[in-house]
């Protein structure tokens, strides 16, 4: 590659300072990062869709985030089940009346199934 021994030996700058190898190239990334930092913070739309609006959505999202899991989990703390059983013995009922949970049971007899199918 014929551009290898130009990089290893000294180089100018466009005012004719000497500069050794490694400081030719960090001086063309510096100007380059100043500039883009200069168009950044020039431009108020710019500030405004790097810096303020991403804070404004992740708070938003986090929000809107937590309010539907607390309604969601409000929903199932108040939710009461209902069950439909065929033919249930008494001791079904009195077991499921007696654990407390939250399900409201219609014990059905083979012929009122048919009715509620309907």
């Amino acid at each position: 590659m014929h551009f290898l021994p130009c990089i290893n030996n000294i180089v100018k700058n466009n005012s004719g300072v000497e500069l050794k190898k490694g400081e030719f190239f960090m001086n063309g990334i510096t100007t380059i990062i100043k500039k883009e930092l200069y168009r950044v913070f020039g431009d108020r739309k710019l500030i405004f869709s790097l810096f303020i609006l991403p804070i404004v959505l992740v708070i938003g999202i986090m929000y809107l985030s937590s309010s539907l899991v607390g309604n969601m989990q409000n929903d199932i703390e108040t939710h009461i089940a209902s069950v439909y059983v065929e033919n249930a013995p008494q001791s079904f009922l009195d077991y499921v009346t007696a654990s407390g949970a939250n399900v409201q049971i219609f014990s059905l007899e083979a012929d009122e199934l048919e009715e509620k199918k309907a």
